[in-house]
């Protein structure tokens, strides 16, 4: 779409703001419509990054921006995922970032975007389930000290390899249960829904 072109997610030569998406930004800050930077270039997401510590510094509004869905760069293999998709996702720079700007970070249930695995949904391969969506947010946690900006953002209606035992939205509760073991109720409230409810309301008052 031509309005992508403001975030500089347009192929083969993808490239940073033009002048309209510095506009564009500004006015979501001022208005509080949320700024997701899934599918911008990682050149626009600095010159977004800029943009708000500028209005930190010079003592305007600052509202949390975040990943609506997505994995961490940090935890994908190489070999498994291709350079152009790799840059898709946030590097551990960028999760201080969203950390400083009081945003969220929504983990996808798809494997690709997880640890790089296209297949892991095949029976005949070796199935780890959602372990590594948990394994991405306990990263997360050792990187950024907390949970508080960890969030779930599934895609469910995007065309991903989820983990077999999440394939549908019927079987989410197997994810809540995971989050769960791993992190204790208290911290699963928030990852579940607490941080989300949290960035919608600074955002829109």
């Amino acid at each position: 779409p031509k309005e992508s072109r403001l975030l500089g997610y347009e192929r083969p030569a993808p490239s940073g703001l033009t002048n309209a998406g510095r506009l564009v930004v500004e006015w979501c800050q001022e208005n509080g419509m949320i700024i997701d930077l899934v599918h911008a270039t990682v050149q626009a997401r600095y010159e977004i990054y800029a943009i708000l510590d500028e209005r930190k510094q010079a003592g305007k509004t600052v509202r949390p921006v975040v990943f609506s869905h997505t994995g961490v760069r940090a935890l994908v293999s190489p070999d498994m995922i291709n350079e152009e998709d790799r840059l898709v996702l946030p590097d551990t720079e960028e999760l201080l970032k969203i950390k400083s700007y009081g945003g969220v970070l929504g983990m996808i249930l798809m494997n690709y975007w997880q640890n790089g695995d296209n297949h892991q949904d095949s029976i005949l391969i070796s199935d780890k389930g959602i372990e590594p969506v948990i394994n991405t947010m306990l990263y997360m946690k050792e990187v950024m000290g907390t949970v508080d900006h960890i969030a779930i953002g599934t895609d469910l209606d995007g065309f991903t390899h989820v983990p077999s035992d999440t394939k549908h939205v019927r079987y989410i509760d197997n994810l809540r249960q995971g989050i769960i073991n791993a992190f204790g109720e208290a911290d699963a409230q928030k990852i579940c829904y607490t941080n989300a409810i949290r960035v919608l309301r600074q955002s829109w008052t």
